[in-house]
């Protein structure tokens, strides 16, 4: 699967893109936003944080636009309908849509189970939006933005490998930990009103033999 990824990224020029883009950003940033001495700054009240940064995005704007044009790249997905079209590149949603076809045709259901949750985990890393709105997603961001989070200029995913990866092995480990640490036993989560909910019936929908030890509970 990841292999898979990999040829995708391998055929689109998203991958040199982004990898210029980030060079391009590196230097951009050591020269305008210098650390820790720019956060110094804008403690000391040296710069105006607001003021400077809208100025610098515009800057690298000229850089972000000319790297489109070399590379041929579409950002934006050509409908604005639904949540994946709103919330991802168009690169990116390429990517997330060849990981789930290829996690649709896996027979083992645990096997499949766990590929979801990875998936799932790095979708949500991937989302096209600020690293101070991961949690409340104001607005969509396509394009580098000053990062008041991180005091310098930032961009949006535009690749999904980095993420895929990563938390492909961060789940597994956490599965191994798990695994050494579950026990023999049946726990089960009933939700409802703890004033009026029937303990024993509701158990007993889906563990009869549990249901019996609760019954005179």
């Amino acid at each position: 699967m990841t292999a898979k990824l990999k040829r995708l990224q391998k055929n689109e020029p998203t991958s040199a893109f982004d990898e210029e883009l980030q060079e391009k950003l590196k230097a951009f940033n050591e020269k305008h936003f210098p650390s820790p001495d720019f956060k110094r700054w804008v403690i000391e009240g040296k710069i105006n944080e607001d003021e400077y940064g809208r100025e610098k995005e515009q800057e690298f704007m000229e850089i972000f636009n000319q790297l489109l044009l070399k590379y041929g790249i579409q950002i934006k997905q050509a409908k604005a309908q639904s949540f994946l079209d709103i919330w991802y590149v168009l690169s990116v949603r390429k990517e997330l849509d060849l990981l789930a076809e290829e996690i649709k045709g896996i027979k083992e259901q645990d096997v499949k189970e766990v590929l979801y949750i990875i998936l799932s985990r790095t979708a949500r890393s991937c989302r096209a939006t600020t690293h101070s709105d991961l949690a409340t997603l104001k607005e969509p961001v396509y394009t580098p933005y000053y990062c008041k989070k991180h005091k310098k200029i930032c961009k949006p995913v535009f690749t999904t490998l980095k993420w895929w990866e990563y938390y492909s092995e961060d789940t597994l480990k956490r599965l191994r930990e798990f695994d050494k640490l579950r026990t023999e036993t049946f726990q089960l989560c009933v939700l409802g009103d703890s004033r009026t909910i029937d303990l024993y019936q509701e158990v007993k929908k889906i563990n009869p033999e549990f249901a019996k030890l609760i019954k005179d509970i």
